[in-house]
């Protein structure tokens, strides 16, 4: 027997009120990071060791992940950008 999933579809106005809450935060997420990650990896810059700039992917690309997954699970919760159906 074959069940369907069916998936809610969301309107153009909640998809771009989403994008652009991420883009904002994503903004001010990444320079906190600038301020705050960099300073730590100034001699791994300046050698250009490829491991020490893989570790400082990681953390921008676990801060995003964590980000974006936080913002999404808040927009599909939250009943206030549900009326944009």
């Amino acid at each position: 027997m074959k069940t369907k999933i069916i998936m809610k579809k969301d309107s153009r106005r909640k998809s771009i009120i989403e994008v652009t809450t991420d883009v904002i935060l994503g903004c001010a997420i990444a320079t906190g990071l600038n301020y705050t990650i960099l300073p730590h990896y100034i001699e791994t810059i300046e050698t250009g060791d490829p491991l020490g700039m893989l570790s400082i992917s990681f953390w921008y690309v676990a801060v995003s992940f964590i980000r974006k997954y936080c913002i999404r699970r808040w927009f599909a919760k939250t009943k206030m950008f549900n009326r944009f159906k």
